[in-house]
């Protein structure tokens, strides 16, 4: 996880969604978070229709009360709330799974986890999304050896010396590279946090 002071949190996305006619602003949307749900989803030990019929449910709980939403930070954050809409589309499965008593690929443990520690657990997700979109920005804008770099030590934690040793450069490039792409991915994790209000 790329650590970073949040930075105020500027919801132009949210806002954009208060006019139903702005298709592009609900794909955005869609894009941004619904793969954050799905992914947590089945780390709660969902299969996939599953965790894809909770991530649809809660994008339109969102739609729901979105018009006459109005964000303040004093209240909380966009991130507590979608993880409290998450969490309460995750209960109404589990209680639904136990009326039915249709637990045959379900984890009932994993789920259970999750619920009791959903906070955590949802946090450790957004971190996770936030990272994995900064990585899929910045990617593209850095030299492809520098990125090759970067992974096998930041991601995979191979010693510098063996990267530098493979790639024929020197361990001191190796260290520039990893500190040079740590300080673009902080920038742009900053300003999707920003963007998608998920400080």
């Amino acid at each position: 996880m790329v650590s970073l002071e949040a930075p105020a949190t500027r919801p132009s996305l949210l806002v954009r969604l208060g006019d139903a006619r702005d298709d592009a602003a609900w794909q955005a949307f869609d894009r941004a978070y619904g793969p954050l749900i799905y992914a947590h989803c089945r780390r709660c030990g969902l299969q996939d229709a599953d965790a894809a019929e909770i991530s649809q449910d809660v994008l339109l709980d969102v739609l729901r009360v979105i018009g006459r939403f109005r964000y303040d930070r004093k209240r909380g954050t966009f991130r507590a709330y979608l993880g409290m809409v998450t969490r309460r589309r995750l209960i109404r499965f589990w209680r639904r799974r136990q009326l039915q008593h249709s637990w045959k690929q379900l984890d009932q443990r994993q789920l259970a986890e999750c619920l009791h520690d959903h906070r955590t657990h949802w946090d450790e997700d957004v971190d996770a999304h936030l990272l994995e979109q900064a990585m899929q920005r910045v990617e593209p804008r850095v030299e492809p050896e520098t990125w090759k770099a970067f992974v096998r030590v930041w991601v995979r934690d191979e010693p510098p010396a063996d990267v530098a040793r493979q790639l024929e450069r020197d361990v001191q490039w190796v260290y520039v590279a990893k500190s040079r792409i740590l300080r673009k991915l902080q920038q742009e994790v900053a300003h999707l946090m920003r963007d998608l209000a998920l400080e």
